[in-house]
């Protein structure tokens, strides 16, 4: 199954303020973007699988628990 470009998706912004997350899933594939961007800036694509481990494990990657410096 190919990758679909998310071309006309419903994208689903996740704040107000115009630099926020959106995400938009079509089929097996969900997309993310920052909607300061616009419609044609860079997309990450995963697959459903991935963005639930992701999802799952969201907290596993905050700033605190990276460490280092914000320049590292």
């Amino acid at each position: 199954m190919q990758r679909p470009t998310f071309q006309g998706s419903f994208w689903h912004t996740l704040c107000n303020n115009g630099q926020c997350p959106q995400v938009a899933r079509e089929g097996e594939w969900i997309a993310l973007r920052n909607s300061a961007d616009g419609e044609n800036g860079p997309v990450v694509v995963f697959h459903v699988d991935e963005w639930d481990e992701l999802a799952a494990n969201i907290g596993d990657f905050t700033s605190e628990k990276l460490g280092g410096s914000p320049n590292t």
